[in-house]
């Protein structure tokens, strides 16, 4: 579990920490203080082997895609778009710390290197054609060699150097929103092989009582999912609305791969809030079972209250798990509030401002 993130030269971030963070940390505060910034910065840490990281990135926030040169790939990344100071993020992860630095590398043009592809094994010479500079990438932990590679842009795309022999980070991260999907057909598989489609079920229920059943349906050589809510013929689970798309994306993810850590752009979009206390006690529960770390962003002072009625049903649990956290901009500069357990009633009771 990630229990301390620390950022410098981050997006909206100069140097910012976050410490004693819990399995469910909560993140609220002004639009633009930087609560979508922490799950990137979370995601691009654990993702970082993958190239298509950064058009992930811009993904998540609806950016449109453009031909892949520096300022649209990852300079956006950097604070004030400042690439002379490297960007780094640190976490701490099961009590050891992990560090990324990415940084310009305009000394090493990278022309002439031979890379191994990795879908074919095959030998290609990286030519003069590069798009810009390289971005390199150095991590270091006291658990693993430390290693560094590069990025470099040309016309094949964006391509990591040398990618053989890295330790790949194995742990499973979801960035959950509006804008993103996962593949919940091969999820549904997992679950179904691990005897816990009833679990599945029985959560479900909570937004519709009448789902019956859930399984993978082949229509037309698409492998899609299909629910039975008691009529004739089961029904698309896209036909059923966003509240229950997205609660299934959340409990196949913790269900078919414990310990992993879901990134949830806010939480309470799709939901009513009527049913946000049963969720927010559902996934506690679930999350404490399966071991997965969640970091929730929202905007929703009623998202926040129902979260605290977990408190009001199995206090001890709600202190295990729950951690609020609160951004603001002041003079361009974000700083921040902790709220544990037991401070969290008693910001929300002081009316504390959620934007």
């Amino acid at each position: 579990m990630i229990t301390k993130l620390e950022l410098k030269n981050f997006r909206c971030f100069d140097d910012f920490t976050l410490g004693d963070l819990k399995p469910i940390t909560i993140i609220t505060g002004d639009n633009g203080a930087g609560k979508s910034s922490l799950l990137e910065s979370i995601f691009l840490f654990i993702d970082r082997h993958n190239g298509a990281v950064f058009t992930k990135l811009n993904d998540f926030r609806s950016s449109p895609r453009m031909h892949p040169l520096p300022e649209t790939q990852w300079e956006l990344l950097f604070s004030n778009k400042d690439t002379s100071k490297q960007i780094t993020l640190s976490i701490e992860y099961s009590n050891v710390q992990e560090t990324l630095t990415i940084s310009k590398d305009n000394g090493n043009p990278l022309s002439g290197y031979t890379n191994l592809t990795r879908e074919t094994g095959q030998q290609m010479l990286i030519t003069n054609n590069n798009k810009g500079y390289p971005l390199k990438l150095s991590y270091r932990s006291s658990s693993l060699p430390e290693e560094a590679f590069y990025y470099v842009l040309n016309d094949n795309g964006i391509q990591q150097i040398p990618f053989e022999f890295l330790n790949r980070d194995k742990r499973h991260v979801y960035y959950l929103s509006q804008r993103t999907q996962i593949d919940t057909v091969r999820m549904l598989t997992k679950v179904v092989d691990k005897s816990l489609l009833p679990k599945l079920i029985e959560t479900l229920r909570i937004l519709n009582p009448s789902i019956n059943d859930v399984s993978v349906a082949l229509v037309s050589d698409i492998h899609d999912i299909h629910v039975d809510v008691g009529l004739q013929t089961r029904l698309s689970v896209k036909v059923l609305g966003d509240g229950i798309n997205k609660l299934l994306q959340i409990l196949l993810i913790m269900l078919a791969h414990p310990k992993s850590i879901l990134l949830i752009d806010e939480i309470e979009n799709g939901f009513h809030h009527s049913h946000m206390q049963d969720i927010w006690n559902a996934i506690t529960k679930l999350a404490q079972e399966t071991g997965c770390q969640i970091f929730a962003t929202t905007h929703s002072y009623e998202c926040l209250k129902k979260a605290l009625t977990v408190n009001d049903v199995n206090p001890s649990l709600f202190e295990e798990m729950f951690t609020l956290v609160s951004l603001a901009s002041v003079k361009g500069r974000i700083t921040v509030g902790y709220y544990g357990a037991k401070d969290f009633a008693f910001a929300l009771d002081n009316e504390m401002e959620v934007r």
